[in-house]
């Protein structure tokens, strides 16, 4: 699985001239906070419940007065399995904060993804603002408004913002060295990127955006991974595909293939199905 370039259309960006931020400018950047964020709306579902045959799963999008295997009016106390909703698994990059998130280079993961088209991938801070690189150079966004999500095996060395701030009305110091672990750690990395690998440039097959995440990855591995975590016992990029990026591509894969069939049909009746979305 390849990860290529993300053209963000609906979140700012921050880069210089050249696609990649001084160096020396860390603390000067304009924060991708600075304007109102949208709030997240939330994933497509669809409604599960087994009423006449236990195993016989019917899905829907909205529930019907009777059962589409039987016939039966539906009761309250007639379900075999209550009715319950089956989510997208992907979401805004603001509810998957400090997470390794994915997300389509054009389109959306709704009916448009087949498991075929080139996935971009970026690192998400404590704010759901997303670090990326791209052609256009080391970027940050406020937000990725549709993604997958990994999440890291935090170490108790790498504190998250949000348990960090104070609540609100109570006063705290925001500076610099405040700032979370996990925060600090991105714009640390951000800036050994630049001196290092990203004076090279982006290049599609030896550089690209995965090459960037995979690199955090490491360095975040070797600073405070547990070595006892799947996440650490990944020392190459297929195999931090393989067991962290594929099995949340294939969730959504089966999602898709749920809900077009819904929509096909009205409702689906299935025999036996993996309900683990």
């Amino acid at each position: 699985m390849e990860y290529l370039n993300y053209d963000s259309t609906s979140a700012s960006s921050i880069s210089d001239d050249n696609g990649i931020a001084n160096s020396s400018d860390v603390e000067d950047e304009e924060s991708p906070l600075a304007h109102p964020l949208p709030m997240p709306l939330p994933p497509p579902s669809v409604v599960c419940f087994q009423h006449c045959v236990r195993g016989r799963n019917i899905f829907c999008t909205a529930m019907p007065s009777t059962c589409p295997s039987c016939h039966q009016t539906l009761r309250v106390d007639s379900f075999l399995l209550p009715p319950l909703c089956i989510f997208a698994p992907w979401t805004s990059s603001l509810t998957v904060p400090c997470s390794i998130v994915l997300r389509t280079t054009s389109g959306s993961f709704l009916r448009e993804y087949n498991g075929f088209e080139d996935l971009h991938v970026g690192i998400s801070d404590s704010n759901g603002a997303v670090t990326h690189y791209s052609e256009d150079g080391m970027q940050t966004d406020a937000y990725w408004e549709e993604c997958l999500s990994v999440t890291v095996d935090h170490s108790p060395a790498v504190s998250r913002c949000r348990s960090d701030r104070p609540a609100p009305g109570v006063a705290g110091d925001s500076s610099r060295e405040n700032q979370c672990g996990w925060d600090n750690m991105i714009s640390m990395f951000k800036i050994s990127w630049r001196k290092t690998i990203g004076t090279r440039g982006y290049c599609e097959r030896a550089n690209n955006c995965f090459d960037f995440v995979w690199a955090f990855v490491t360095d975040y591995c070797k600073q405070f991974g547990d070595p006892k975590t799947a996440l650490n016992l990944c020392r190459t990029k297929d195999c931090f595909t393989e067991h962290h990026f594929l099995p949340v591509v294939e969730k959504a894969l089966k999602f898709n293939q749920l809900i077009i069939g819904v929509e096909r049909d009205g409702v689906l009746v299935l025999e036996n199905i993996d309900n683990g979305q």
